[in-house]
């Protein structure tokens, strides 16, 4: 069944690329409309952009390898560690400035670790606010306190530090939010028995989402009339669920489609929490970051993080400091592609393993994304990882489809805005008779979406997608910073809601819709002066477009009504099954427990 399903995906996006490669083929030779040849011919480049995408997608979805269940550890040899003793685990639980009481959850649960014979665990709260109130929680809940006078390197520079003053073999990274099940080391430990892992990351899972509701409630509550007239639609249509996703931020398709797809090449990246890495591969990824940066130097390269200098015969030799983490505002990701060019392997857990907390609110969720966005994207302007020598072409090629996510933000804008100037002045951004225009896209377009409901394994595609669009204009400001080499400000996201519906971000998704609205009148009046069969097409096929286009954009406009969600209280409250596992783990071995 899985594997037949694979092959389906695969045969589709296959059909699906070629077509769109046809399609291109013809747009940019008989498709351009050659009375507006710059006006086509942006579109057109749009479109191209939007089928590389396609294309790196495509290659970062193609296969998965399951992930075996490995047998617990009984010694340290059997994880490749050196020396005796037991297997030595540091439970990092980071924190700045959230509330003691929320930090207090997660060292509880990081506490109730179930420890396999022969590992000893250690909690430690690395508090980078310096707080008393949260040196007293530390105490009161038997975790080590870990502090620092400065806050060099933020997130990075705050675990460097703990890591200086610890000596686990293995360290898991958590968040403030991060409550770890009880099952976290038993269910990952045993991936170490591979001696090239250097980390491996689990999903995240959101328990504060609220659950999905069906359409005539939601409805109803909005639109008292609109809901009553539902009732009278067939019982599957308005018992249809969502919008219990508010923001569009649940981890699902990331972590079991596209991060789990890239076990296959060991090439999963790390997202900041709930991850379990080995001390060995952090130090030696952070050696030699140093060496190769100072190589590219020795051969005459340009620097792009320039440190302290010393000049040696004739050079300046780069002596950055030591960062096991890079000092970065996505330090996660910034760190894997070190550790991947030294060829050390990373695995995507397919089980969730801890809970955390979603942004609360819009000026939250706009925080997170312009962090994620300006991080990715100074990395990929400024540092240009895909030129590393040491990094292997799949690795190359998973980071690409990562960071042209983001770079796609320009494309995404203009065939958003492209109805607007097209319904307004009546130029096509194509050549030829809408009939014929559709018989070379919609091929495409139709076998395109067959591939994504295959390989989405389930999962609702179109979320992503609509956040895409959500979030271009913060990727087109990311990528405008990072052209200009300012960096972006490490700002924590907030755990809880501080009171502020700040809907500033939402005012180019507003002047947007404005503008595809407005559009229609001109367009209109226009089929009235010359109700010409070629016009009527020509209206329905772009009015279409400008009407998808403002169903996109009420996605993000819909974020400025939402108010924070309370948090539940609920411990009991269990993740979802993964949709894809049919894949299923199989009957795990008895836990040996201390």
């Amino acid at each position: 069944m899985v594997a037949g399903r694979e092959f389906l995906f695969q045969l589709l996006a296959s059909c699906a690329i070629g077509l769109g490669l046809w399609y291109l083929i013809w747009r940019w030779g008989a498709g351009i409309n050659l009375e507006a040849p710059l006006y086509s011919a942006i579109v057109a480049a749009a479109e191209t952009a939007a089928w590389i995408g396609l294309v790196l997608f495509t290659f970062n979805l193609w296969a998965d390898r399951p992930v075996k269940v490995q047998p617990l550890p009984r010694a340290r040899r059997e994880l490749h560690l050196e020396g005796e003793g037991p297997i030595s685990v540091d439970v990092f639980v980071t924190t700045c400035d959230e509330e003691p009481e929320l930090v207090r959850l997660s060292l509880r649960d990081a506490r109730r670790l179930r420890r396999p014979a022969g590992v000893r665990v250690r909690v430690h709260c690395l508090d980078d606010g310096n707080r008393p109130a949260m040196a007293r929680v530390a105490r009161e809940e038997g975790a080590g306190y870990i502090t620092r006078t400065d806050n060099a390197g933020f997130k990075a520079g705050n675990i460097k530090n703990a890591l200086l003053r610890t000596t686990g073999d293995f360290v898991v990274i958590c968040d403030a939010d991060t409550r770890l099940f009880p099952s976290f080391l038993e269910h990952t430990l045993g991936h170490f028995r591979d001696p090239r892992l250097a980390f491996v990351q689990t999903p995240h899972w959101f328990y504060d989402i609220p659950p999905d509701r069906p359409l005539e409630e939601r409805l109803a509550e909005s639109f008292p009339r609109l809901g009553r007239a539902v009732r009278h639609l067939p019982a599957r249509l308005r018992r249809w669920r969502g919008g219990g996703d508010p923001f569009g931020v649940d981890g699902g398709m990331f972590s079991d489609v596209i991060l789990r797809q890239r076990n296959r090449h060991g090439a999963a990246f790390c997202c900041g929490a709930a991850s379990i890495h080995r001390r060995r591969a952090l130090l030696e990824g952070a050696f030699a970051a140093c060496r190769n940066e100072a190589g590219r130097v020795l051969a005459g390269l340009p620097l792009t993080r320039p440190g302290r200098a010393l000049r040696h015969r004739g050079r300046l030799l780069c002596l950055r400091p030591l960062e096991p983490f890079r000092f970065h505002v996505s330090e996660d990701i910034f760190s894997s592609i070190d550790l991947h060019e030294t060829g050390w392997r990373s695995l995507l857990h397919p089980w969730i393993e801890s809970r955390m907390l979603s942004p609360q609110e819009l000026a939250s969720w706009a925080a997170q994304r312009r962090k994620y966005a300006g991080g990715s994207m100074d990395i990929a302007i400024n540092d240009r990882p895909l030129g590393r020598y040491g990094l292997p072409l799949w690795h190359k090629l998973h980071y690409a489809s990562t960071f042209w996510s983001y770079f796609l933000a320009p494309a995404t804008l203009v065939l958003l805005m492209a109805p607007v100037f097209t319904l307004t002045t009546g130029i096509s951004p194509v050549g030829v008779d809408a009939r014929v225009f559709l018989l070379h896209l919609l091929p495409f377009l139709l076998v395109n979406e067959a591939a994504l409901l295959v390989g989405s394994w389930g999962h609702n595609a179109w979320a992503g997608r609509l956040l895409n669009i959500a979030c271009a204009p913060i990727n087109l400001g990311a990528i405008v910073k990072a052209l200009r080499k300012r960096r972006t400000r490490f700002v924590p996201t907030p755990k809880l809601p501080v009171g502020g519906r700040s809907t500033r971000v939402l005012r180019p998704h507003a002047a947007m819709a404005a503008a595809l609205a407005l559009a229609f009148l001109p367009a209109l009046l226009r089929l009235w002066q010359t109700p010409l069969p070629e016009a009527k097409s020509a209206l329905v096929l772009n009015g279409f477009w400008a009407l998808s286009n403002l169903v996109a954009l009420g996605f993000a406009l819909r974020m400025g009504r939402i108010r924070p969600p309370e948090v539940p209280t609920d411990d009991r409250r269990m993740p979802p099954p993964r949709p894809h596992d049919t894949r299923a783990p199989q009957k795990r071995q008895p836990v040996r427990t201390a």
